[in-house]
Formats: C-alpha cells, sequence, structure tokens
C-alpha cells in the first residue's frame, strides 16, 4: 500500500504549523541573546542601589542621607571609595546643594567602555542647619575594576583568580615597549593621601599629548607591580591570573608547582600571569 498523499489543506495546516514552530523557536532566542546585556545592566541597577544604601547609613551621615560637610570635605576631590566599598564595581559621587558641591571616588580614563549606571537619590547636607541635596552615584564595571577585584579576592581568600583580557596597550612608569606586534597588561602600587594605597596602570596611546593613568583604591591588599607582553592567537582567549603566594614567585614556576600557592591566612602578596 502506498503513502497517504496529503491533501493541499493538510500541507498548508502543516506548512503554516513548522513556521509558527520555527517563528516561535527564533523571536525565544532573539530574546535571550538581546537580554543578556539588559540582565547584566540590571544587576548593576541593584548594585547601585545597595552602594548608595549603605553610604546613607555610614559615618559620612547623621542621621540617614543627611551628610555631614566636614566628611565630605576630607574626600572631596579625591578617588577614594571609603567607608563603602564593593570588591568588583567602582563608583564615583556627587553631592550637592544649591551653594555647594562635592565628589570622589572612580573615575576611569582608560577603560572607559565598561558597563556604566548612574542613579540619583534624594538627600540633605548638614552646614549651616541642613540643606536639601542630590546624590548621584555613578558605578562602573570594567576590566580594572575585575582586576582589582581578582588582587583583592586572591590576597584574602588564598584562592587563584582569572578573567579574559583582550589585547591591551598598558604600560607602568618604568615599562618599556619593545615590539610593537605585543599586546601588554601593566599595573603597579601607588601611594596617594599618605598611606592610601591604589591600583594603576597607564597607557602608551597619548591622548593630547600626554600618557594616560588611572587608579582604583585598593586598601589592604598586597599584590606585584606587573608587566606582561603577549601576543592573542587565532581562535584561542589569552587569560589573566591571580595567584596568591608567600613571596614573589616568577609565572613559570607557579604554572609547574601548585605547592608555592599560599592557601588563606599564609597569603603575602599577589603575582599576576597571563596563560
Amino acid at each position: 500500500m502506498g503513502e497517504k498523499i496529503m491533501s493541499p489543506g493538510e500541507q498548508f495546516a502543516f506548512i503554516f504549523s513548522m513556521l509558527i514552530t520555527l517563528g516561535t523557536i527564533l523571536i525565544l532566542v532573539s530574546l535571550f541573546v538581546s537580554t543578556r546585556p539588559i540582565v547584566q545592566t540590571d544587576s548593576l541597577i541593584r548594585t547601585n542601589a545597595e552602594i548608595a544604601d549603605n553610604i546613607f547609613t555610614s559615618n559620612l551621615v547623621v542621621p540617614r542621607a543627611v551628610f555631614v560637610a566636614k566628611e565630605l570635605d576630607g574626600r572631596k576631590g579625591s578617588q577614594l571609595e571609603e567607608p563603602v566599598r564593593h570588591c568588583g564595581v567602582g563608583y564615583f559621587m556627587q553631592v550637592k546643594t544649591k551653594d555647594e558641591e562635592w565628589s570622589f571616588g572612580y573615575q576611569p580614563e582608560i577603560f572607559t567602555d565598561g558597563l556604566t549606571v548612574s542613579q540619583s537619590y534624594p538627600a540633605a547636607v548638614s552646614k549651616n542647619g541642613i540643606q536639601p541635596a542630590r546624590v548621584t552615584l555613578t558605578v562602573y564595571d570594567n576590566l580594572l575594576t575585575r582586576v582589582s577585584c581578582m588582587a583583592e579576592k586572591a590576597y584574602k581568600l588564598g584562592e587563584i583568580q582569572k578573567t579574559e583580557i583582550p589585547c591591551e596597550l598598558l604600560i607602568t612608569g618604568k615599562s618599556e615597549i619593545s615590539d610593537f606586534r605585543d599586546c601588554t597588561f601593566a599595573l603597579y602600587r601607588q601611594e596617594k593621601l599618605g598611606e592610601r594605597k591604589f591600583m594603576c596602570t597607564s597607557s602608551r596611546q597619548a591622548a593630547f599629548g600626554r600618557t594616560m593613568t588611572e587608579c582604583r583604591y585598593l586598601p589592604d591588599v598586597f599584590f606585584e607591580d606587573t608587566f606582561l607582553t603577549y601576543r592573542p592567537k587565532e581562535n584561542s582567549i589569552t587569560v589573566l591570573k591571580a595567584y596568591p603566594v608567600r613571596t614573589q614567585t616568577p609565572c613559570e614556576e607557579l604554572k609547574i608547582n601548585p605547592g608555592l600557592i599560599a592557601k588563606k591566612g599564609e597569603v603575602q602578596t599577589v603575582v599576576f600571569c597571563i596563560e
């Protein structure tokens, strides 16, 4: 017996149902792909609100959301992220009244292509009475904030941290580029405002005749100055690792001898390596 041949009506119904199924699949895939950045941004919005809430109950304010002018004066124009810090996200805060403005925190100069969320909150400043104010909090998620968080976690948790990095052109104050075909990754420690410690990097791409430098406040974390060269390989990624160690150790030794990696409570410094 031969196979049953579908009527034109059945053929149309079959093709129509297939088109609907394929269309539904395409829509679901499109929604998943297109909402991934939105999910990341939503997470950063929540982080912004959490940081603001912690600042509004910190020693900068008395009572909640009423800033003490003297505390703001001590941070005005600085790169400090305190008394509130977030490991993977840097922030810049502006407090503005009718007659005065204070601002401090982290602002990217090199890594300007990361995720950024800015939100505004009502507040007040205690100075010659209570002055109505507006707080604008901008949070940044970029390569430097992630790498500084890697150093902090490796140092405090005694665990290797890693992230993917693109081809960068970064230098320290003492590093030299010998081959323009190389990608370069650099980090160095810098002290500002007395003993305040920062993680910094610089770019060899001059802007208006100057070298750009970017720093993020990183207290209570020790890491080794880093200058690494690498060349991206086709169809592969470059991984930056942060190793917790007891003493400065060459990357080649860390890769082959896990016993050199320090555990929590034993870490004295952090070494960065390219793999």
